[in-house]
């Protein structure tokens, strides 16, 4: 991810009210977007938090392009991205898209029960209020090569 990418994310999750304060810190490889990657249509990232342990990051879709799938697609491609690069369990935040991650298969978890790993986490600690649901994942295993 260039410099450009991560402004052009930057500025569609602060559009869409998501945090931007760390995104320095999610590795350039573990960025993903749809079309140009200066404004791009879609943004989601994986913060690799410790293995097997990921935290699904700035799921965002401009509002001129919701309603064609790209939320899905973006979601689907991290998913793969993130097994294939050992991740195993897949946690999130939201104040907004509880139902989205429900239909794919994420689980409302409590607070209590998140691993320590990710209740450290700025994305954890900071940069989302106490309201936000905490949501899990279990990825299948990438088959051997």
């Amino acid at each position: 991810m260039t410099l450009t990418t991560l402004e052009g994310a930057a500025t569609l999750l602060a559009a869409e009210g998501l945090p931007t304060d760390d995104l320095s810190t999610i590795e350039p490889g573990d960025w993903l977007w749809l079309g140009e990657s200066d404004q791009p249509n879609a943004v989601i990232a994986l913060q690799r938090l410790s293995a097997p342990i990921g935290l699904l990051r700035s799921l965002a879709v401009r509002d001129s392009e919701r309603g064609r799938g790209f939320g899905v697609a973006m979601v689907e491609r991290l998913e793969n991205h993130a097994s294939t690069s050992g991740v195993r369990e897949l946690y999130l935040l939201t104040e907004t898209a509880e139902a989205f991650f429900l239909r794919r298969g994420y689980d409302v978890i409590e607070r209590e029960r998140v691993p320590p790993v990710v209740r450290s986490c700025r994305e954890f600690s900071e940069l989302c209020p106490a309201s936000a649901v905490v949501m899990v994942k279990v990825l299948a295993s990438s088959p051997a090569a």
